[in-house]
């Protein structure tokens, strides 16, 4: 539990969202996305950004190449977020940026060594909305 500095607005929840294996995972963030970007919330892909905890290929990503009519596409070099795909990093390229919704995946014990300290660098890379997809056991 992190205090907020008195007098900062009261942001929106994290909302950790629970799968049972990869192919729910993914069919879970290709949702959201979906919800974010084309249906309720018409949210431009540049605010949003998926956040690894693996290689893109070993990621329950791996054989998503597009969602809708949006490519996958990794961030640029310097940062940048792409208008016209759907865009994912690993946190050692994105240290200290930001994005305004960012979901973070593949947290499961089986793929990799859950670490804390990175869990709070992802986190905290989020400036509005935050989602995080959890292997349910």
């Amino acid at each position: 539990e992190i205090n907020s500095m008195e007098g900062v607005p009261k942001g929106a929840d994290v909302e950790i969202i629970r799968y049972k294996n990869d192919t729910e995972q993914q069919t879970k963030i290709v949702s959201l996305l979906r919800k974010l970007i084309q249906n309720e919330d018409k949210i431009s892909p540049d605010r949003i950004l998926i956040l690894l905890n693996t290689t893109y290929g070993d990621s329950c990503l791996g054989q998503v190449r597009k969602v809708d009519n949006l490519p996958l596409k990794s961030v640029n070099d310097r940062g940048e977020l792409s208008n016209n795909a759907v865009n994912y990093t690993h946190i050692k390229y994105f240290k200290g940026l930001e994005a305004d919704i960012v979901l973070i995946i593949d947290l499961d014990p089986d793929k990799f060594i859950y670490d804390k300290e990175v869990l709070y660098a992802q986190a905290s890379r989020a400036k509005h909305l935050l989602y995080i997809f959890e292997k349910d056991y």
